[in-house]
């Protein structure tokens, strides 16, 4: 079964390196955080990014470049309710702080509303 869709819950480096090569593969990413801000950042770091990606990529290539980075960033959305990210996707990836009690917590809600 082919993965199309991926639920977020990081906002690391490797959360947002995680995020967009998902993204740049043609996956559908969501990506989780408690607050829009946190979610507005970590969009406007992988825009970056993938504009220094795109620079080097497309070099000779302005109009792909400029469709690739559309593309990418289409494929990206953000929410700050996790449970209505986890029903409508296949696979979770978790990176939260190191903390038994808050990742427990975490799996518990997911595993209450994942298919």
């Amino acid at each position: 079964m082919a993965t199309s869709s991926i639920a977020n819950k990081m906002n690391s480096s490797l959360g947002r390196t995680i995020k967009t090569v998902a993204a740049e593969t043609n996956h559908q990413v969501i990506i989780v955080d408690q607050k829009q801000e946190f979610l507005d950042k970590s969009l406007n770091i992988i825009q970056t990014s993938l504009k220094r990606i795109i620079k080097k990529k497309f070099e000779q290539d302005q109009q792909g470049g400029e469709k690739y980075f559309n593309d990418v960033k289409n494929r990206i959305k953000t929410t700050t309710n996790i449970n209505d990210a986890v029903q409508s996707t296949d696979i979770v990836i978790e990176a939260i702080i190191e903390n038994l009690e808050t990742k427990q917590k975490l799996f518990k809600q997911i595993d209450q509303v994942a298919p």
